[in-house]
């Protein structure tokens, strides 16, 4: 489980880079696609992946792929605001 949300991570951080710059117009076209991907896994929960890192100091994966959302949000809000109303009260009440 947490190779996976390394891999998830890291596509994550892939995606905010393509778009960071200039959205393309698949990102648009496939938003509800990532909106509804975003949604899952920022109410996710996973024991397993909090007590992989309980003894550290470190951030669970858990928790570095939702921030990792959380900046390709953010990202929607700032150049998309118009398209990304329709999913701005679901991730306000995920994230708050």
């Amino acid at each position: 489980l947490t190779t996976l949300f390394q891999n998830l991570h890291t596509i994550l951080r892939i995606y905010f880079s393509l778009h960071s710059q200039e959205l393309p117009e698949v990102f648009e076209d496939t938003m509800a696609d990532w909106m509804g991907a975003f949604h899952t896994f920022l109410n996710y929960e996973s024991a397993a992946l909090e007590q992989a890192v309980a003894a550290s100091d470190e951030e669970s994966i858990l928790t570095r792929v939702k921030a990792a959302i959380c900046e390709n949000v953010n990202v929607y809000i700032e150049k998309n605001e118009e398209e990304f109303q329709t999913y701005l009260q679901t991730f306000a009440t995920d994230i708050w």
